[in-house]
């Protein structure tokens, strides 16, 4: 996805904090219990944080919202469809139709 073998990111997004999280996590509290990642958008400081906290994912955003929801509910179904999408953007097939 990303060229990077140690942090996680389903998906780039607009205003995404995913090139400067270690300098994020370096100024959080020490000994904190709760992580509100705030504008989550594709939720990378949450995914990739690896303290034992609770979190919560703050996201207007429904389309995004419902991603993680499909997620986290129908996970290899998800990643099942996802594959046949790529699948069928790569063969020009996107369409479906004949």
């Amino acid at each position: 996805m990303s060229g990077n073998n140690s942090k996680k990111i389903a998906f780039n997004y607009f205003g995404g904090k995913f090139s400067f999280i270690e300098y994020l996590y370096e100024n959080f509290p020490p000994k904190f219990t709760h992580l509100v990642d705030l504008f989550a958008g594709s939720m990378v400081v949450s995914l990739n944080y690896r303290g034992n906290v609770i979190r919560t994912a703050n996201e207007i955003n429904g389309e995004i919202t419902n991603f993680f929801e499909q997620l986290r509910e129908h996970e290899d179904e998800l990643i099942r469809m996802l594959e046949l999408h790529a699948l069928n953007s790569n063969t020009g097939n996107a369409g479906g139709g004949s």
